[in-house]
């Protein structure tokens, strides 16, 4: 899930698409690759989401019954059109059509974490899970549910899982890191974000962030503040990430500030304030209501 990696699934699903113009996976394929860059931060998510729906449309027309292409359709409606009732819709469809397809159980399990529906989240992130137990990401992203859900312990136990099969696999690392923070285990949380920072990946801007967020809750505001401007001197500054750093500096103007434009860049991320404990301060402030209402969460 590096970005070259990603950059080079994107050719080979547009090189299959050229082969074979009428093979509607090859276009559901794209469409979530254009999801993860999305979500990844990797490029500004209103453009990766854009071409994402236009390629799950195209499969969708080329196969109205193809459980991929719906679960792509139904993550878009939430991530860029916050449209909870399509999307539902559309997880339900996917999973009619094929209940055997772990990444529909995946989407939906993040789709309900967002609604704070966490039993049924953890129900869903269980099944893709054991649909596909060697895969790590469900498992992973199943730990970051746990935490949302305030289970650390499980949190814990399901990000180690992983990463007991495959070490260098970073957003078990991160989920692992960011629970280790809300325990207070923060010398663990910096051991992980460090050794984040010294390996190859993705965009860098997520470790940062995180490290930024530690040194706010040891006191360090003059580190805080250095992390900010690095992710703001990025090629895409961060808006979501940014926003969690000036929470955690109880910067009321500058989260809102940030988070109102992660929101306009259609950010997946922004979706989860209303389940972060990072925000819970704000939580009746008049701007976070506002927001939670544009983003139809209210």
């Amino acid at each position: 899930r590096s970005h070259a990696n990603l950059q080079q699934a994107v050719q080979l699903f547009q090189d299959a698409i050229v082969r074979d113009p009428g093979f509607a996976l090859a276009y559901a394929g794209l469409a979530d690759v254009y999801v993860v860059l999305g979500d990844y931060r990797d490029v500004l998510p209103a453009e990766a989401y854009g071409r994402a729906r236009e390629a799950a449309d195209t499969a969708l027309r080329l196969d109205p019954s193809l459980a991929e292409a719906h679960t792509a359709r139904a993550w878009l409606s939430m991530s860029l059109e916050r449209d909870w009732v399509a999307a539902e819709a559309s997880f339900q469809r996917a999973l009619q059509l094929n209940s055997g397809y772990a990444t529909a159980h995946q989407w939906y399990g993040e789709y309900l974490a967002v609604l704070g529906r966490f039993d049924e989240a953890l129900a869903a992130m269980q099944r893709a899970q054991d649909l596909d137990p060697l895969a790590p990401m469900p498992q992973a992203i199943h730990g970051w549910m746990a935490h949302l859900a305030g289970r650390y312990d499980e949190a814990i136990r399901l990000c180690e899982a992983v990463l007991q099969r495959d070490p260098t696999f970073r957003p078990a690392r991160m989920y692992r890191a960011w629970t280790y923070m809300d325990i207070g285990r923060l010398d663990e949380a910096e051991r992980e974000i460090t050794a984040l920072l010294k390996t190859a990946g993705s965009s860098p801007a997520v470790p940062l962030a995180t490290m930024g967020r530690i040194r706010a809750r040891r006191g360090d505001k003059a580190g805080a503040i250095k992390a900010i401007e690095q992710l703001r001197a990025l090629p895409y500054p961060p808006s979501f990430d940014i926003a969690k750093l000036y929470a955690e500096l109880r910067d009321r103007d500058a989260t809102l500030t940030w988070l109102a434009k992660a929101e306009s860049e259609r950010s997946s991320a922004v979706l989860y304030i209303n389940s972060d404990a990072a925000f819970a301060w704000l939580r009746n402030d008049p701007g976070f209501v506002a927001l939670l209402k544009q983003l139809r969460l209210r």
